[in-house]
């Protein structure tokens, strides 16, 4: 998986996940040496950049800068902080 191999090549451990149009997890890789709430956090992050249509640092930026979105945050499915994008094929979002 190419982002497994990128995140390894920067020293870093990971876990990703991948959901399907409606939000259910379809793919989940994860490295051995990652906590059990990494695995929670990937799937959320997947969850949130689907159904905002935006990275989940992005997200988070706009709710930090603008009181109107920091409500995001009480959301319990979404979790703002990086690491989650949305996926693309083309130019049509999946």
């Amino acid at each position: 998986m190419p982002t497994m191999a990128a995140c390894h090549a920067e020293g870093k451990s990971a876990v990703v996940a991948v959901v399907d149009r409606g939000g259910n997890l379809i793919a989940l890789q994860r490295d051995n040496s990652v906590g059990p709430h990494n695995t929670d956090a990937a799937v959320r992050k997947a969850f949130t950049a689907l159904s905002t249509k935006t990275p989940t640092r992005k997200l988070a930026d706009i709710a930090r800068a603008n009181p109107d979105s920091n409500n995001l945050n009480t959301v319990n499915d979404l979790l703002l902080i990086g690491g989650g994008v949305p996926l693309k094929f083309g130019n049509k979002e999946t």
